[in-house]
């Protein structure tokens, strides 16, 4: 072990600037319970590649900028192959603070960014894994694992496998109605694809990543891998637990449950047809492509959305 108690990256010993690097943001304001964790989940990552990952606060007030300054000191050195750094400012929200964060960064058009809100974890091997794929298929430009959820001591609470095709995702479908919500933890994409998109979150609160992906989807296939890349912490009082209606009344704000309705069943009559992109990497480094068929999917998701709508208009 390091200093500090972090991993080696298990960087070769000649480790020079043509390593990948993976960019990474938190944003966060008031995190000084959960920060730790998120921060130790990228810290802890391992393989032959680089992290630069920057955590951008909102004017805290509680300790968050003394557990950022603590970690700030464990990894001054670049020891575990991560340069981490941090600000602090008062924004306008999450994806005011997540577009501060990555113009922090300067990555190249092809390098590969995500972002982890300071509830939520990468899951261990991840990056080693994402970067193996981005790194042997150039036009693989996003991708994102199953869902996975936690409670607040770190239990599984559920995993999910419900893969959406490109298409109904760029239809704005993944709105947790008519298909389940793209996970945004464990969503990896190209530098490239979130500079032409990231200017389609002005004005977000809540629903960026829902706009995020769409506007993705415009401009890039969408890939699968079966392993969760990330884990999304469920607790009283976050943002997207008690606002879960704001959050689609900002998703309707931008594109109205009828139009999506009017989209899922134009989808809904290609569903033989539509197949969800999924890859996997082997042990020898050898990567696959596959197609999910989405159709029992499509059914289920159907019946779901006809239930709550009726429930909805019920008297």
């Amino acid at each position: 072990m390091t200093r500090a108690g972090v991993p080696p990256r298990l960087l070769s010993s000649d480790a020079s600037d043509d390593l990948p690097t993976v960019y990474i943001v938190t944003p966060c304001r008031n995190a000084a319970d959960t920060l730790d964790e998120t921060i130790g989940s990228v810290a802890g990552q391992q393989g032959p590649f680089r992290v630069r990952y920057h955590v951008q606060d909102g004017a805290s007030t509680d300790h968050t900028l003394k557990v950022l300054r603590r970690w700030s000191e464990r990894l001054s050195d670049d020891a575990a192959g991560i340069r981490f750094s941090w600000s602090s400012a008062p924004d306008f929200g999450m994806y005011h603070a997540l577009a501060r964060g990555f113009d922090q960064l300067r990555p190249r058009p092809s390098d590969v960014l995500t972002w982890i809100n300071s509830d939520d974890l990468i899951m261990p091997n991840s990056i080693s894994r994402i970067i193996q794929i981005f790194e042997s298929d150039s036009t693989i430009s996003w991708l994102t694992g199953p869902a996975r959820v936690i409670d607040q001591e770190g239990r599984l609470v559920l995993e999910r496998n419900t893969p959406p095709s490109t298409e109904i995702v760029r239809a704005g479908l993944c709105d947790g109605l008519l298909w389940n919500h793209l996970q945004q933890e464990g969503t990896f994409f190209r530098y490239w694809l979130w500079f032409c998109c990231r200017h389609c979150l002005a004005g977000h609160r809540l629903a960026g990543d829902w706009r995020l992906w769409r506007e993705f989807a415009m401009h890039a296939n969408l890939y699968h891998v079966s392993e969760p890349l990330g884990s999304f912490r469920q607790r009283p009082g976050q943002m997207s637990v008690d606002q879960a209606n704001a959050y689609a009344d900002e998703i309707d704000s931008t594109l109205n449950r009828d139009q999506r309705l009017s989209a899922f069943r134009s989808l809904f009559e290609r569903r033989d047809e539509l197949s969800a992109a999924t890859v996997h990497i082997d042990d020898r480094g050898n990567l696959s492509h596959e197609r999910r068929g989405i159709k029992d999917d499509f059914a289920d998701f159907a019946r779901q959305a006809g239930r709550t709508l009726a429930a909805q208009t019920a008297p």
